[in-house]
């Protein structure tokens, strides 16, 4: 049927509103034979001497090229034995065309890692959410959680081991880190990311056992979130991290502290907050949320009662808050009388009530961006109001003997070479950090984006990181709970795990053991007498999370430390650096799901 010609623009509502063309709906002419025929000559049907072998080999070198093209890329089982999280382990349970699959496994974090479920679609993984019956967790799961599933499929990754312009193999690269641990004489250091992973600690161990002062450890991170250990390491003069139980107080006052968007855990925390703020029945009471704060965050815009306060002042009220109580903070540390106005302290006092009322059962939190000064004054706080051990816990931690970006920098001219597991230093090392003579001294780097391969010098092995979803490992959760990170498919690109170079560089001339076996190895020596399938099946170690220190056994080891407020003039700005709800730190920036 012909379309009807139309000279100018539909004004009619009951007319079409479709067009085949631009030029046809601003009323231009058109050729005559469009309107007749859409496609052009040949479109729509084969010539006719187009014989059945002529499509046989259309159709042959089509699907060739698409299989060609998705050589060492197509998602393939892991070659070790990974175990369902459902019913499908049972003898007659097994794959079902058209079925999801879910696998119990695990986000490793900074400070812990979250325990997550992951569906497999025809073998593929396609969504992620909380493990239910992960105790730690309870299900829950932050945003960067359940966007991390793309990452696997990010488009920039990096697909191949280069050197030199060169490339080459997974076998190439891990010969050469067993030709590095075999070397006599070299001295190493590794610049690695934080991590709770019982394995690399471990393996970490055998390389200090074995080479001795010829290795050094470091750890950078942009995001300085174990600023909480170091301060309750400080306050109480022993190797301890304060975990919050949101559950139980029934008055929170945050300083700086966005523990629903950007502290570390904040899928938790919300999960766990949240529990105060239903209403069963009539006699039930909500929890109140006060929240002093600079910038206006999801924590913010939850709380009851929000009071405004640049950064630099919040150690004014910490100190505020410490002296009603009766603490003795050092005077002329933080001038008070000067730095709150009346009604902040109207504010302050209405709050400090609140609290006083509830002993026991309140809790104040200090955020990641305040000083460690802030954080250990905060502790006593707590513990004025009768906190802690109640809504706050201490979990006992291993000291750690690594050292930290800047003691590279400044410990370089002692090694020959640097292997980096997982840093860009050129990209959040900061300005006071030599990052051109740590990437110049740098032999081996593992990295996610192809694109880090083009700020490489000479001599530098490049090799693509492995995601979680495709690489074996492990972690402790936020109360100390052991979970597997188990693959669901064998690594794209042939990626590499940190597990695998820690390993390859231990083994020497030695024969080297996988991933998966050292992973394995580190659970047999935890839990000797638990079985192996179970742990991968249900996704954690049960009854294995950390037993918390009594409160009453926790002294305070030094005395109020004085705190320094530099006040904002007139005309000055207040620069604050956050963790992004979006891209994180810049690692989610590829992500399409967080933009």
């Amino acid at each position: 049927m012909k379309a009807p010609t139309q000279k100018g623009q539909v004004t009619n509502a009951s007319e079409t509103q479709y067009w085949r063309s631009i030029g046809q709906s601003i009323g231009k002419e058109e050729h005559p034979d469009w309107a007749d025929r859409e496609f052009p000559e040949g479109a729509s049907e084969l010539p006719e001497n187009f014989s059945r072998r002529d499509f046989l080999k259309l159709m042959g070198a089509s699907a060739g090229l698409a299989g060609a093209g998705m050589l060492g890329v197509g998602c393939r089982r892991p070659e070790e034995i990974i175990v369902p999280f459902g019913s499908e382990q049972e003898p007659g349970q097994d794959y079902v065309h058209g079925v999801p699959m879910y696998f119990a496994t695990a986000m490793p974090t900074r400070t812990g890692a979250i325990p997550l479920l992951a569906e497999s679609n025809e073998g593929r993984p396609t969504k992620v959410s909380g493990n239910p019956d992960c105790p730690s967790v309870e299900g829950s799961a932050d945003g960067f959680a359940y966007a991390s599933i793309l990452n696997l499929y990010d488009p920039d990754r990096a697909r191949q081991y280069i050197k030199n312009g060169k490339v080459f193999t997974k076998w190439n690269a891990l010969d050469e880190l067993s030709k590095m641990g075999s070397e006599e004489g070299k001295r190493t250091a590794f610049l690695m990311p934080d991590s709770t992973s019982p394995s690399r600690k471990r393996l970490i161990k055998d390389i200090q056992a074995k080479f001795g002062d010829r290795v050094g450890f470091y750890v950078h991170e942009a995001l300085d979130f174990k600023i909480h250990q170091r301060a309750a390491t400080e306050a109480f003069g022993r190797p301890i991290r304060p975990s919050w139980k949101l559950a139980k107080a029934s008055v929170v006052l945050s300083l700086d502290c966005d523990f629903m968007g950007a502290e570390e855990g904040s899928g938790h925390y919300t999960c766990d907050f949240s529990k105060t703020r239903k209403l069963a029945k009539a006699s039930d009471q909500m929890s109140r949320l006060y929240s002093v704060e600079a910038l206006l965050t999801q924590t913010g815009a939850n709380a009851d009662h929000r009071l405004r306060s640049n950064a630099s002042q919040i150690a004014l009220v910490a100190s505020y808050l410490a002296r009603k109580l009766g603490i003795e903070v050092p005077s002329g540390s933080a001038d008070v009388d000067t730095g709150l106005t009346d009604t902040q302290t109207v504010w302050l006092d209405a709050c400090l009530k609140d609290l006083k009322n509830h002993s026991g059962k309140g809790l104040v939190l200090s955020g990641y961006r305040q000083p460690e000064a802030v954080h250990i004054l905060v502790h006593r706080i707590n513990d004025a109001l009768g906190n802690n051990g109640k809504t706050i816990e201490f979990l006992p931690v291993e000291s750690e003997e690594t050292g930290s970006l800047q003691d590279l920098a400044n410990d370089l001219g002692k090694f020959d070479r640097v292997i980096d597991l997982g840093c860009n230093v050129q990209y959040d090392g900061g300005a006071s950090i030599r990052g051109d003579a740590i990437t110049q001294r740098t032999a081996f780097r593992l990295t996610h984006f192809k694109h880090d391969e083009s700020h490489s010098s000479e001599g530098i092995t490049n090799a693509p990181r492995a995601h979680y979803l495709e690489s074996w490992g492990d972690a402790f959760t936020s109360d100390g709970t052991l979970v597997p990170v188990q693959p669901l498919i064998a690594p794209l690109f042939d990626a590499m795990s940190e597990l695998e170079v820690l390993a390859a560089f231990i083994a020497g001339k030695e024969k080297r053991s996988t991933a998966y076996e050292v992973v394995q190895s580190t659970f047999n020596e935890i839990a000797p007498e638990q079985s192996w399938e179970r742990y991968l099946h249900v996704g954690f170690l049960q009854d294995s999370q950390t037993t918390p220190v009594n409160a009453e056994d926790l002294k305070f080891s030094s005395d109020v430390p004085s705190i320094e407020v530099a006040p904002i003039k007139t005309g000055e700005v207040e620069l604050i650096f956050t963790r992004d709800y979006s891209v994180d730190d810049g690692r989610f920036a590829n992500n399409g799901w967080c933009q």
